[in-house]
């Protein structure tokens, strides 16, 4: 044995022969296991007294290595950890239980993959609900632009077989719904113009709200023909920026007509007026408890530019501020620069 390992030993026995009227054998099973633990705790008084924990830990050790009597004359090994545990409960202490403990782990980290299984399976859940849902929103609106698409293409086809009288009336009266009459367009590009306004009524038709300015919408031609939306959104005034975009469409809205500005022609000193005269007919629309939709052919340009110049009179921004204020609902705006510096040139810094 080691040299060391038979110090730990001698010295534990040293303490233990302190207490040898303690560790008599009892008659009975039960005395046994009093007298034992009896002798147990006078001989960790002596080690405490030692203040060695060293010593401690070879009782430990060597409790585990003991033999007792057990019931019937025969020998019950101990296990090392019984040692451990019959130390710690003479000194007033719960013992623990490695495999408990262990077990503890394991359990624990079991529930923790349980848990964790269980948030993945309900966000894999949701994730398909919610999949499943736009999806039906989808099919919807393809159903609703198939079935504009066939009835567009049954028109063409009947208009095909009609008479020349009849295809020059259907002509004229989808151009008259849907495109201006000040359009100098050609009335092949007039008819070709009011098909793609009836289509951007399904692909962007949706009035445009400016972040933090509920009165304030931006949108496309198509979401001025979208007389529901308009409705929805409270919209009763209209700004119409496009000269081919009919105007004065429904009788419940109070238009503001802008024609003959094409693009960056707003910059021009005479447009510039017309621009001024449209931030005010804003400005009384939200007096009036109205909100305002501003709207040019492709909702990018002209109308942005409206907005812009209001808000920078009325919220006192900068022009990049004013853009991009209106590009947080609006990612394609994109005013023109150079007629707002000149708008801010004439009206704001005088």
């Amino acid at each position: 044995m080691p040299r060391k390992s038979q110090l730990l030993l001698q010295t534990t026995a040293e303490c233990m022969s302190q207490n040898t009227e303690t560790m008599v054998a009892p008659a009975s099973p039960s005395s046994k296991a009093a007298a034992f633990r009896l002798s147990m705790r006078n001989t960790l008084a002596v080690l405490i007294r030692k203040g060695s924990i060293m010593f401690l830990c070879a009782l430990a050790f060597i409790l585990g290595s003991m033999s007792s009597p057990g019931p019937q004359g025969s020998l019950r090994k101990i296990q090392v950890d019984d040692g451990v545990k019959m130390t710690m409960a003479a000194v007033g202490l719960e013992p623990w239980d490695e495999e408990a403990i262990v077990t503890d782990a394991a359990d624990s980290s079991l529930d923790e993959q349980i848990n964790q299984e269980a948030m993945y399976q309900d966000t894999i859940h949701k994730m398909q609900t919610e999949n499943r849902e736009l999806q039906a929103q989808i099919d919807t609106l393809n159903k609703k632009y198939h079935s504009k698409n066939r009835a567009r293409d049954t028109l063409f086809s009947e208009l095909a077989n009609s008479s020349p009288e009849v295809k020059d009336e259907v002509i004229g009266l989808i151009i008259k719904n849907f495109i201006s009459s000040a359009s100098l367009d050609k009335r092949y590009d007039k008819l070709e113009s009011a098909f793609q306004a009836i289509d951007f009524r399904l692909t962007d038709g949706e009035p445009v709200q400016v972040e933090d300015y509920p009165f304030l919408f931006v949108g496309t031609v198509g979401a001025s023909l979208n007389h529901q939306s308009l409705k929805e959104y409270n919209i009763t005034h209209v700004v119409n920026w496009s000269t081919s975009a009919r105007c004065d469409v429904w009788e419940d809205m109070e238009y503001l007509c802008v024609t003959g500005i094409h693009g960056s022609d707003i910059a021009k000193p005479e447009n510039l007026e017309i621009l001024r005269d449209a931030v005010e007919f804003v400005e009384e629309a939200r007096l009036a408890g109205g909100n305002v939709l501003s709207h040019c052919w492709y909702g990018r340009n002209r109308s942005v530019t409206l907005l812009v110049a209001y808000l920078m009179k009325y919220a006192d921004m900068s022009i990049d501020e004013a853009t991009n204020q209106v590009a947080k609902t609006r990612p394609q705006a994109d005013p023109y620069d150079d007629a707002l510096r000149q708008y801010k040139k004439l009206y704001l810094d005088v």
